[in-house]
């Protein structure tokens, strides 16, 4: 098959353009996947029991600028306007009196947000009878007052997506194998939109909460399948390329930037709905996979993606002989396969036949210690000193070294040893970020310390995973591959579930999470030596 694709083109326009189209879908899961890190930022809420400067007559939760329930404010001499009675316990303002009531909290003396879920402080949470969250954010946690003892619920909130997440790693294998590479795709983008555009009408945290659930499965198709997809289009030399190349990590930036912008939850699901809908029109020029369509025995259409690729890559003499070579081995084997009493299993039984169980093995601890430390890194950043905003664009543009590093490294020192190389540096940058943090006293410098640390950790991190993508799609052939991806992802997603759990809240937690996924990336580090080396190889069909 790479013989075919090279005589195609190699790397031509073809290929270029293809995984552009197949790889901007991942764009709005990163956008999905780390929208929480936003939403579970706690913006600060004031109590406004004893403000001098606002008088409340009755019980009052606000969470919204544009309305105050069950609740009568007057504000120095500014004279309330009432634009309607929607019952006899709600009233509503126009929006110019709740901006002057807003700028007369803010600008008061006691004008103070409480941002720590402290003892003292949830003690004031629960009796205070008006609370008012600071307007300068609208995320998850001030629309639904999800602090203090509901502080749990974004916790949950974030394990269901990963939850949804694992669930779309388990059927991912399945439908891209049976229905095809581009149908399960682009069907997972087009649903993805719909549930963004749903989200935001949420009623209440449990509704949000289901609905991110669902988004977690359509965004586990999206994540695994695009690099199977992709690297059997592509020749052997450029598949370490291409999984190397920055999208998620872009995603993740210009998340950032807009979370910056617009500081609002729900303007960040219409832009990630706008964005889906965008990643969804290629599906009308993409083909299905070669190989795909070869294993299947579909030989038209197998002649007709040849002869398109041929068309964009300019290649004047179609090598249909090699086609015709190719199909007829695959029948071959593929009649070799059903007679053996192995075809009747399930696919996903075929990761751990003989000569795959240790492979499967490695390739599931290695994806669920990778997502653990992603996740913990990337939920933490609000524990991080400094302003959340910048430190959620930092912590983002951390992936980029490593992608860059990962183009190169593998072609050159190979799969196995970049892999066991990121990994063993990725240990000890956590070891030293528990040794700084139990040792050193409490200071700048040493809150800047670890916050550099734990970039250089996300570095060594992203390394690794750039090469591990590559590296597993070369150990399965095209039959399971994308079955093996979405078995690495199931495993990858139980770290991901893992993660919210595993966040640091105080100085001791902090030093406990970290020590934990240093020592479990110490082991995990040695594991890919005993994975076969893969640089130089033909990736296998059958």
């Amino acid at each position: 098959m790479d013989g075919l694709l090279q005589n195609l083109g190699g790397c031509g326009v073809f290929q270029v353009l293809f995984t552009f189209s197949v790889l901007i879908s991942q764009l709005s899961v990163a956008f999905s996947s780390i929208f929480m890190a936003f939403g579970n930022y706690n913006p600060g809420w004031r109590c406004l029991d004893n403000d001098g400067d606002v008088s409340i007559s009755e019980t009052q939760r606000h969470r919204n600028k544009s309305k105050l329930t069950t609740a009568f404010y007057q504000t120095g001499n500014v004279q309330n306007q009432v634009k309607s009675m929607n019952d006899e316990n709600t009233l509503s303002f126009t929006t110019d009196f709740m901006f002057t009531l807003a700028t007369s909290i803010n600008n008061s003396n006691t004008s103070v947000y409480i941002t720590d879920d402290t003892d003292a402080a949830c003690k004031d949470f629960r009796t205070c009878q008006a609370i008012y969250f600071n307007p300068e954010a609208s995320t998850i946690a001030s629309e639904w007052e999800l602090v203090c003892d509901q502080s749990w619920v974004l916790s949950l909130i974030t394990s269901l997506q990963m939850v949804g997440l694992l669930v779309g790693a388990l059927i991912v294998g399945y439908l891209g194998d049976t229905f095809g590479r581009k149908w399960t795709l682009f069907s997972s983008v087009g649903f993805n939109a719909v549930l963004l555009t749903l989200s935001i009408f949420s009623s209440s945290w449990q509704m949000f909460a289901g609905l991110r659930f669902l988004l977690g499965i359509s965004s586990g198709v999206i994540s695994f399948l695009p690099h199977a997809y992709i690297s059997e289009f592509i020749v052997q030399k450029w598949r370490s390329v291409v999984s190397s190349l920055p999208v998620w990590t872009f995603g993740a930036i210009v998340f950032s930037v807009v979370a910056l912008v617009f500081k609002d939850w729900k303007h960040l699901h219409i832009f990630n709905a706008g964005l889906s809908v965008l990643c969804f029109l290629p599906a009308f020029w993409v083909p299905e996979s070669l190989r795909w369509l070869m294993v299947k025995q579909k030989d038209e259409k197998s002649v007709q993606v040849v002869e398109k690729i041929a068309r964009w890559n300019k290649v004047k003499s179609v090598p249909f002989e090699d086609v015709s070579a190719i199909s007829r081995n695959v029948k071959e084997e593929l009649e070799m396969i059903k007679r053996s009493k192995f075809s009747k299993r399930a696919l996903v039984l075929r990761l751990f036949k003989r000569d795959k169980l240790v492979i499967s093995l490695v390739v599931g601890a290695l994806w669920f210690m990778n997502d653990l430390v992603y996740f913990v890194t990337s939920f933490g950043v609000s524990d991080m000193p400094g302003d959340f905003y910048i430190n959620l664009i930092i912590i983002s543009s951390t992936d980029l070294p490593g992608n860059f590093i990962a183009f190169v490294i593998p072609n050159i020192i190979g799969r196995k040893r970049a892999l066991f190389g990121s990994l063993f540096l990725l240990s000890l940058t956590l070891f030293v970020i528990v040794v700084t943090d139990s040792l050193a006293e409490p200071s700048d410098f040493k809150r800047v310390a670890i916050l550099v640390l734990v970039i250089l950790a996300r570095t060594f991190q992203n390394i690794g995973f750039c090469v591990q993508v590559v590296y597993v799609n070369e150990l399965y052939p095209t039959v399971i591959r994308s079955t093996a991806m979405g078995y690495g992802g199931f495993l990858g997603s139980l770290g991901a579930i893992t993660a919210p759990y595993l966040l640091p809240t105080t100085s001791g937690s902090f030093f406990i999470s970290y020590l934990v996924m240093a020592s479990a990336v110490s082991i995990c580090s040695f594991l890919p030596l005993l994975l076969p080396e893969t640089k130089g190889k033909q990736m296998p069909d059958l």
